[in-house]
């Protein structure tokens, strides 16, 4: 008796050491069982999502395998844009090569075929997708950057026949040719004082640029003033800053920080107007025409210091730069400037102060 009794207690002592391991592995169990389900979940959303983005892929291929179509007219532009065919593209299996005289192209594209190349491959996007050109806004920012005036003259013609039955069309530029361009284009598009009846379609607008301080500057849209509306050249307008500040406002020290380039300028156009030839605006001052004037040798020497400290740039922006010279300096070369502009040629500087007032 005694003998069962103790293998029954022994049997139950193995079931219960059986029961207690089978509880003390169940969480675990649990866990590794919602761990599964978790990843069981996540790699059915992964080979989805792997399925979805592979049918994107193949579709893109068969677009650039399309690309072909465009190359034709992309190259069509650039042979306009640029006024000669010996840059172009190529379709490869993943998009375009460039090539030059029909090779592949060596080295790094200049600034202009850069800029060619983006202008051309924009404007062959515009009908892209069904779009339609006159519900289109189109935004063009310094397109001729580093272009010659022939690729600038092509370049022009070919954005002016794009883009002349857009909806609208904002056109950004540092370049006095440019500019001058789209005037000619807008001209009959702009409000006309002489036709009050007629509805402008297009406006002329200036960033102008104001120093505040010597690290601070404020800038605002203006209407274009009416000097640089009216005229191809930019010197009746430098003139009428500097007559801006000698006869209106002579105590403003940032107007006057801004004008040795204007200075410049308007001297190197004039004197060689009156004095034609290679020399720089230095020589020319020190010229008999010029010394034996009757202009007084301290206003001369004005104009040397002038020329010998202060360069300019071919855009209208060099005229926001800051001077090393005093505004003493600046006032004394401007009013030095106008008494030479008076003693060579009165008549023209009479109706350059008219036209300025």
């Amino acid at each position: 008796m005694k003998r069962r009794r103790d293998l029954s207690r022994k049997a139950e002592a193995a079931g219960a050491l059986k029961i207690h391991h089978l509880l003390e592995g169940k969480a675990r169990y649990d866990e590794l069982t919602a761990e599964l389900g978790r990843a069981t979940n996540e790699f059915k959303v992964r080979t989805a999502l792997v399925r979805t983005l592979q049918m994107k892929l193949d579709g893109a291929r068969q677009r650039l395998r399309a690309h072909n179509l465009a190359i034709e007219p992309i190259n069509k532009l650039l042979a306009i844009y640029l006024g000669h065919s010996e840059l172009s593209l190529a379709a490869v299996e993943e998009g375009y090569k460039i090539q030059r005289n029909g090779t592949p192209i060596l080295g790094p594209l200049s600034e202009g075929e850069k800029t060619a190349l983006a202008i051309c491959y924009f404007l062959s996007k515009l009908e892209e997708d069904g779009r339609k050109k006159k519900d289109l806004i189109a935004i063009i920012d310094g397109p001729i950057s580093s272009l010659d005036s022939k690729a600038l003259n092509y370049a022009f013609n070919l954005l002016r026949l794009a883009l002349e039955d857009a909806a609208q069309v904002i056109i950004l530029t540092h370049n006095l040719q440019f500019m001058n361009e789209t005037k000619k284009w807008l001209r009959s598009k702009l409000a006309d004082a002489n036709k009050p009846d007629k509805v402008p379609t297009a406006a002329l607008f200036f960033l102008k640029t104001t120093p505040v301080s010597p690290s601070v500057r404020s800038a605002a849209i203006k209407a274009l003033p009416k000097l640089l509306r009216d005229y191809d050249s930019e010197y009746r307008y430098l003139c009428s800053l500097v007559f801006k500040f000698v006869e209106m406002e002579p105590d403003n020290p940032y107007l006057g920080y801004t004008l040795p380039n204007v200075l410049r300028k308007i001297l190197e156009l004039f004197l060689h107007f009156k004095n034609p030839g290679p020399d720089g605006v230095g020589n020319k001052l020190r010229h008999r025409m010029v010394q034996d004037c009757g202009l007084d040798q301290a206003r001369i020497n004005a104009l040397l210091r002038l020329a010998e400290l202060e360069s300019h740039g071919d855009n209208l922006d060099d005229i926001i730069a800051f001077s090393s010279m005093t505004i003493e300096e600046i006032r004394d070369a401007a009013w030095s400037m106008f008494a030479l502009m008076e003693k060579l040629d009165a008549h023209h500087f009479a109706r350059m102060k008219s036209l300025c007032q």
